[in-house]
């Protein structure tokens, strides 16, 4: 390796983890971004989501940091997933690149260099790493190797923002596309990881490393994630009632609103009509219909796909 590619494959990073009533798991997430192998400066800035126990700092009271490392905590109310993920990224330091982390998982010891090294000389354009990762039970037994499914639409932006392939804990970004989300400071939305792949794919650039590189955890108390596909038919009906009468507390047309706005950074041509068409779909049922259709998000009979067009149609969202 040139001293050249050693120079520009070091940068600061900064991991952004939201945490809520963890505990059990949190150590082993903790040292595996502490131990990682990379030579550059990694700082794990915990956000505490109104947790109602302690245990984030008991966990941390007998947490050492090695050379080169540091863990910041910060405490705020209960914001939900989504929103706490939006809070770390407007409070998020000066860093070269940003890496996502959910409470209970482990990361394989050469995450954050592979990473840094395929985004290293792209400072110049907003760019968007991510991996495949391992599904695991509560024992890190696997479950399934491999967690992406990858299909032609995948890259599409519309597809991004209702299907999101990639979970928020395989993602990193640059500098650049972490201050572009900064920018839009978007007060809340679907989740966060759809938002960072959309107008990744909306600005700039995508690397997908197809290795699986950190070890999901799966267990009955997840917060967001795959473990939450599992339907609890009771609470699914209450949720689906309150929705019809009270709606999301988002418009996912922000996102598109959002980045009509951008002064600085020019949208890729092949996206700005599907970008214009979510900024406004509510405003004809022309549009809606057109959204509704569209081909990057028509995915046949299944429940996701079913709540995502039942959505659209009656502008829940």
């Amino acid at each position: 390796m040139n001293s050249r590619f050693e120079k520009t494959a070091i940068g600061k990073v900064e991991v952004l983890l939201s945490y809520y009533n963890g505990g059990e798991y949190f150590c082993d997430q903790l040292n595996s971004i502490l131990t990682q192998d990379y030579s550059g400066k990694i700082i794990i800035r915990i956000r505490d989501d109104g947790s109602q126990n302690i245990k984030v700092d008991k966990n941390l009271e007998i947490m050492e940091c090695p050379k080169n490392r540091e863990i910041i905590v910060d405490r705020g109310a209960n914001l939900g997933a989504c929103r706490s993920f939006l809070a770390l990224i407007q409070g998020a330091d000066d860093a070269d690149y940003y890496f996502f982390a959910d409470q209970d998982d482990v990361w394989k010891s050469d995450k954050i260099r592979n990473a840094v090294e395929r985004m290293s000389g792209k400072d110049d354009h907003c760019t968007m790493w991510c991996s495949d990762y391992t599904i695991t039970n509560k024992d890190l037994e696997i479950v399934r190797e491999c967690g992406v499914e990858i299909e032609k639409r995948t890259f599409h932006f519309l597809r991004a923002v209702f299907f999101n392939t990639f979970p928020g804990c395989v993602m990193a970004v640059n500098r650049k596309l972490l201050l572009l989300l900064k920018q839009m400071n978007l007060s809340n939305c679907m989740m966060h990881d759809s938002v960072i792949f959309a107008t990744a794919i909306a600005t700039g650039e995508v690397i997908y490393d197809d290795r699986p590189l950190i070890y999901h955890r799966i267990h009955g108390d997840n917060v967001i994630g795959y473990g939450r596909k599992k339907i609890i038919l009771t609470r699914w009906v209450k949720e689906k009632v309150k929705l019809l009468i009270q709606k999301e507390d988002f418009d996912v047309s922000e996102l598109g609103r959002k980045l009509l706005m951008l002064k600085d950074i020019q949208l890729k041509k092949d996206v700005c009509d599907d970008v214009m068409l979510l900024s406004d779909y509510k405003s004809s049922w022309i549009k809606t219909l057109k959204l509704r259709f569209h081909p990057d998000i028509k995915d046949g009979v299944n429940r996701c796909a079913l709540s995502i067009h039942s959505k659209i149609l009656l502008h829940l969202f």
